[in-house]
């Protein structure tokens, strides 16, 4: 549906066409045009559309709903056959930033893109996937936050998707200089009014969809009458809308802290979680995280390699991730796959088989007492293949970590109460310099169902 804008944007004729009706069609409801439309071509929708002016009336609050923002749509909006839609927006996602590691470019559509987003007064939610170096991956998503943050609707939002690539400033993608790049980022931040990075920036109160990849270095300093409080806690950013938020995406440190007392957040009706950690998934990630989202129904943690914790032993086989259990709502769960950990820091490390992982899966809902844990979890996905999200120069034993063009992953799902069957599949692997892993897209089962207004 989000195609249509393309052509339309540029202003192609509308003309032909447009006086055939049909009482049955059009009395069809709008909700099940959308639908229909979600499966047609770009081509199609566009000649389908055109064909009665009752069927564009109704539908163009749903074709309009969330489009894709690039320099024609802008023009479109502003000064083209589209401007009487702009109301009609609700949803957009910034285009162009991440088809090429260039920061003259990002900067320049950056610009325009914060600039231009204001013509929509009713917008509730914006997405801005981009790609940088870890020199600056940080800093302008805090540059785009402050900017966006000028516009009347930003106080509203619902949903704010801050998701930086971040590509090794060595990478040969990169032809500047890092001296050229430094001075084309401060020449941004200066064209947008911001040339610091130490200035508060401040989220929305009512945010419901969250995601931010370029926060997890940051840190937090709380002053207390004993001591100050220092850690890294991405969580906090949001802790103004923290009754509300149902999703949360955010990368971050492995070994975080929580802070004590009153200070400590909680996201009471959060449904989906999404981590990326620097490094691995330990068991204590998953106490920590069930203490502060206890509703959790669809849980994501990634990370470049598995727990290092000695897996506790059941039925003579190991089991990790214990204490998932703590999510007592959880439905379906996407983890690393685990390794013994007595041979990990080996060149090749033993990968736990598919039935230690079935195994794994049945004794968390089920240890052999009369208590059953998770009744509602249905599906877990066993991830070998990620690589680290930070530059690689930090690792020394990178040469453990899975590299190639697949991820190899295990889904293991429920059969009846007791039991589970699991199947190996391959998705489009590895995070760095793969297009293919930068635009792939979640499991239809993880996907979280947004409902707009």
């Amino acid at each position: 549906m989000e195609e249509t804008l393309k052509g339309e944007a540029v202003g192609e004729s509308q003309s032909q066409g447009m006086g055939n009706t049909n009482p049955a069609r059009d009395a069809m409801p709008c909700e099940l045009w959308a639908m229909i439309d979600s499966y047609l071509s770009h081509e199609d929708v566009k000649a389908f559309s055109a064909s009665s002016k009752l069927h564009r009336a109704r539908l163009a609050p749903y074709l309009f709903r969330h489009i894709r923002l690039s320099e024609a749509s802008i023009e479109g909006f502003t000064n083209g056959n589209l401007k009487d839609l702009r109301h009609r927006v609700r949803e957009v996602t910034f285009q162009g930033l991440k088809e090429t590691p260039s920061f003259a470019e990002t900067f320049r559509l950056c610009r325009i893109y914060c600039t231009s987003v204001g013509i929509f007064s009713s917008l509730t939610g914006v997405t801005i996937p981009f790609v940088a170096s870890s020199n600056y991956e940080g800093t302008i998503s805090r540059a785009l936050v402050r900017k966006l943050s000028v516009h009347p609707f930003y106080k509203t939002m619902r949903i704010l998707r801050l998701e930086g690539t971040c590509i090794d400033p060595m990478n040969a993608a990169w032809e500047q200089s890092d001296e050229e790049l430094v001075a084309e980022g401060s020449e941004f931040l200066e064209s947008i009014g911001d040339t610091s990075t130490d200035e508060e920036i401040y989220f929305p109160t009512t945010l419901e969809v969250a995601s931010a990849y370029s926060f997890h270095f940051l840190r937090i300093e709380l002053s207390s009458a004993e001591n100050m409080l220092s850690f890294h806690y991405p969580c906090m950013f949001y802790s103004s809308s923290a009754e509300i938020l149902r999703s949360l995406t955010l990368r971050m440190r492995e070994d975080f802290t929580l802070p004590d007392g009153d200070r400590r957040l909680r996201f009471p009706k959060l449904e989906f979680l999404h981590l990326i950690l620097e490094r691995g998934v330990n068991d204590s990630l998953f106490i920590t995280m069930s203490e502060v989202c206890p509703a959790v129904q669809d849980l994501v943690f990634e990370g470049a390699r598995a727990s290092t914790d000695r897996p506790n032993l059941y039925g003579g086989l190991p089991v990790h991730y214990p204490s998932i259990r703590k999510f007592k709502k959880l439905r379906t769960a996407r983890v690393p796959w685990p390794a013994d950990p007595a041979v990990w820091f080996r060149r090749a490390p033993k990968i736990r088989t598919e039935v230690e992982l079935r195994h794994n899966v049945k004794y968390w809902t089920h240890d052999g007492t009369n208590e059953i844990f998770l009744p509602d979890l249905c599906h877990v996905d066993f991830v070998l293949g990620y690589e680290p999200v930070d530059d690689f120069f930090y690792y020394n034993d990178i040469i453990l970590i899975p590299t190639g063009m697949n991820m190899e992953v295990l889904a293991v799902t429920r059969k009846d109460r007791g039991s589970w069957k699991s199947k190996l599949r391959f998705e489009p692997g590895n995070r760095r310099d793969n297009d293919l892993f930068k635009n792939r897209e979640v499991p239809p089962y993880l996907s979280f169902r947004e409902q707009s207004d």
